[in-house]
């Protein structure tokens, strides 16, 4: 539940944690630094949509490599790329790295560009593909967009497995709220899940992981992550076929609530994404096309879907 800070806070963010984020910090100490010093110049960034901001950063990692079993670390600028920590509605510590992906056990990264809104970060060769990530801060929702595209630039296809896997800020004090299925279960059938510290006293995060009846779902998801302030969150995997000479996506939301029946309300509205959404805008139609973890389900699914469960139940 405490508020992390990196070292040094970045003027932008600090005056924000200043003003907009009193009232989280007034309700929680500081937590060390877990960067362990200074990032390079360049290494981070914090994007805006409307009131919501997200420190991204392109050198964050994890002492083993893997989205589980190490702890949260620092590495070479374009080592891997990660939300280092979100704010919104006055609430800060949201998490403690999130939005990261492993292909094949390798974290995707790259050296990021950064704009107001996105992070575009170097394309990479992992697996004989050719991956490229990027976030945006959506205007119109306090969610932050992962968009991951595989290009296949061989003769024959591609399978790789893709983790994602977020650190939730609550740490121990993490409690699941409701899923896409309507229980407070996480399993692979929830497009999404919402958690929270109880309170809350953070920031409430929504988790999304596909959504409508898509061409590939999460074969397995777990409620533990890498370590970094405790081992809380929430990871997916995905199997991932990449024709020759073609390209697939992977697209994931994080997604910021203020109290937990707002958060429940609104995490409906992920279950079905359809082609000309605002949480799609600025993607282009070809990339829309290659999102394998978005279809569109029929009417039975799409009125269980849109159930959550009202109650809390630690993550498992």
């Amino acid at each position: 539940m405490q508020r992390k800070c990196r070292s040094p806070v970045p003027a932008t963010l600090c005056a924000l944690l200043a003003v907009g984020m009193a009232p989280a910090l007034a309700q929680s100490g500081a937590k060390p630094d877990e960067r362990g010093g200074p990032p390079p110049d360049n290494s981070c960034s914090e994007l805006v949509g409307g009131a919501n901001f997200w420190r991204i950063c392109d050198d964050e990692i994890t002492t083993n490599g893997q989205p589980a079993g190490g702890n949260c670390s620092v590495g070479a600028a374009g080592g891997g790329a990660a939300i280092d920590d979100a704010s919104a509605f006055s609430r800060g510590d949201a998490f403690d790295r999130g939005g990261m992906f492993w292909i094949n056990g390798t974290q995707v990264g790259g050296v990021a560009s950064y704009g107001s809104t996105s992070a575009v970060f170097a394309a990479q060769a992992i697996a004989g593909l050719t991956t490229q990530l990027r976030y945006d801060a959506l205007t119109s929702e306090p969610t932050l967009r992962a968009f991951l595209r595989l290009t296949n630039p061989g003769a024959t296809p591609v399978t790789v497995t893709v983790d994602y896997a977020t650190n939730f800020g609550s740490d121990n004090d993490t409690v699941v709220n409701g899923t896409s299925s309507g229980d407070t279960l996480f399993t692979p059938s929830d497009r999404w899940v919402v958690t929270s510290d109880g309170g809350p006293g953070d920031a409430v995060n929504t988790t999304v992981l596909y959504s409508g009846t898509p061409a590939i779902a999460p074969s397995s998801v777990s409620g533990t992550v890498f370590d970094c302030y405790g081992p809380q969150g929430a990871r997916a995997t995905y199997s991932v076929t990449v024709p020759p000479g073609q390209k697939v996506a992977l697209v994931t939301f994080q997604r910021l609530g203020d109290n937990i029946a707002d958060a429940l309300a609104a995490a409906a509205a992920y279950s079905v994404i359809a082609a000309g959404s605002p949480l799609l805008a600025g993607l282009t139609p070809g990339d829309i096309a290659a999102i394998v973890n978005r279809g569109e389900p029929c009417a039975a699914t799409r009125a269980r879907s849109g159930r959550a469960a009202r109650v809390g139940a630690p993550v498992r």
